[in-house]
């Protein structure tokens, strides 16, 4: 077998391959679910990494909506991490105290007063509300199968599959 060497003066752009010992520009890249394939010198579709970033997509969104807001007896309240904390020791001191009586900050910067009974209603709220982000993201991501992704690719996605479905 034998070795031969190319040197170059000039490290090859990113975006090139070497081949006959000449330096050559990758064709434009169709999407970010292609993969170079240096074998082919094509791009190959890639549906794990579609998948992946589909699932992100799907991540982002459930913690956005979780994090936003919920209403309980027409109050809207935030549900950032913070507040629900907060919630949730309030929660537990209704649960000790059942004659507390504590202002609230609401989403919209007004200041309510609400008893222990309604502290408990307001954390019901809270939990139901983050467990329907959840079961949203679950349903979203069954989606996030082959051929879900094959009915959202874009053109350049469907000229990379078929490339690299050609091998």
């Amino acid at each position: 077998m034998e070795l031969s060497f190319l040197y170059v003066d000039n490290h090859p752009e990113e975006n090139s391959y070497i081949a006959d010992g000449k330096v050559i520009a990758m064709p434009t890249k169709p999407s970010e679910n292609c993969d170079f394939n240096y074998g082919t010198k094509a791009w190959d579709y890639d549906l794990t990494g579609a998948k992946r970033e589909a699932w992100i997509r799907v991540k982002l969104s459930r913690e956005a909506d979780e994090c936003g807001t919920f209403t309980w007896s027409d109050n809207t309240f935030q549900c950032d991490e913070h507040s629900q904390r907060k919630l949730i020791l309030t929660m537990q001191r209704a649960l000790i105290d059942s004659s507390l009586s504590m202002a609230w900050t609401l989403a919209d910067n007004t200041v309510k007063t609400f008893s222990s009974a309604d502290y408990l209603n307001i954390g019901t709220a809270m939990s139901t509300h983050m467990n329907a982000c959840h079961v949203k993201a679950k349903d979203l991501r069954t989606t996030v199968s082959y051929t879900h992704l094959r009915a959202h690719e874009t053109r350049e996605d469907r000229v990379c599959r078929r490339v690299g479905e050609k091998k």
